[in-house]
């Protein structure tokens, strides 16, 4: 018997970039805590990359635009977006 709903799993890095873009790469895939091989992963990524402008042709990069000030970090389950002004200052009132 097979589980009509394995847990899928990505694993997500930043690439260094330039000031103002942050880059999301995905290095892999596991379904049920297994592994995609490369060889397939990467054939079914082409495919989303030829049908998704957003990301590369590879399927496997997403360049993203953030306030030159901005900054970035991976959370479990999420990205976060601050810029050191907003952590710094007090609110208006």
């Amino acid at each position: 018997i097979v589980d009509a709903n394995p847990p899928l799993e990505a694993e997500v890095v930043m690439a260094p970039t330039g000031p103002g873009a942050v880059r999301f790469v995905l290095t892999t895939i596991r379904v049920n805590g297994y592994a995609i091989p490369e060889a397939l992963l990467s054939r079914f990524l082409s495919q989303v990359g030829a049908r998704y402008p957003a990301l590369t042709k590879t399927g496997r990069e997403l360049l993203v635009g953030v306030p030159v000030d901005g900054r970035v970090a991976l959370v479990l389950d999420g990205v976060k977006l601050w810029t050191e002004d907003l952590g710094t200052k007090a609110p208006p009132r």
